[in-house]
């Protein structure tokens, strides 16, 4: 009589590469099925029962060795129960399934990634970045912005040095008539108003004679006084 073809085959050769944890694959699936459990539990199991995804079991030991690998045909998924990322139970209804063989052990649920990535992709999966556009032309200059506010006052430089005060003159620049000299100042001045006329042509005014007199002898006589001495001496 010939044995009944159990419903789960041994894995030969594991690469981790082709396989992803089943804690992941509850996380994709939930954004799309939601996130209410039982929805999650029937609609996630019913994509192995219809083999539209494939899930493999990895059994450890206590101390870490791994004592079996078997991939799950979809006719094992009509005893199983998916209860959560963590729970499948149902194993001891298997026909052929030891229920105690694998009790102390570790198991790891995977499922391959090549199903997977079709059915629930990953949904933060960029492709490669295509080629940089064209740089488009440059927009018009945009208007000019308002004026800002005037600049401080600068600080007032230093003061310049005072200069020395010149010689004081009344309005008219003449020199005020001072003290009477015992010095002859007429036949000076009568000398200066010769040398006068002969080189301007004319007769002085008594400020210009009384200045030449003031130069020779540093006596600025009275200018009423000198007048008199030029009526004096032209009309001689």
């Amino acid at each position: 009589m010939a044995r009944a073809k159990q419903p789960w085959r041994l894995l030969k050769g594991w690469h981790p590469s082709e396989w992803v944890a089943f804690k992941n694959v509850w996380q994709r699936a939930e954004k799309v099925i939601g996130s209410d459990l039982w929805h999650m539990q029937r609609d996630l199991r019913q994509e192995f029962v219809d083999g539209r995804l494939i899930m493999a079991v990895r059994f450890f030991a206590p101390n870490g060795t791994e004592t079996m690998a078997i991939i799950l045909e979809p006719a094992c998924w009509q005893w199983l129960r998916i209860n959560d990322a963590l729970s499948i139970t149902g194993w001891e209804t298997i026909p052929g399934w030891d229920a105690d063989a694998h009790k102390e052990e570790t198991w790891d649920f995977r499922v391959r990634r090549r199903e997977l990535d079709k059915l629930y992709p990953v949904a933060e999966t960029t492709g490669l970045a295509g080629p940089p556009g064209a740089t488009g032309s440059a927009g018009p200059v945009g208007p000019t912005g308002p004026q800002g506010p005037a600049g401080s006052v600068g600080a007032t430089g230093p003061t310049g040095r005072v200069g020395a005060t010149g010689r004081a003159f009344a309005p008219s620049d003449r020199r005020k008539p001072g003290r009477k000299i015992i010095k002859n100042w007429r036949l000076t001045a009568a000398v200066e108003l010769d040398n006068f006329m002969k080189e301007k042509g004319r007769t002085p005014t008594a400020p210009e004679l009384a200045e030449r007199v003031d130069k020779k002898l540093e006596y600025y006589p009275d200018e009423s006084d000198v007048r008199k001495l030029i009526s004096f001496l032209i009309n001689e």
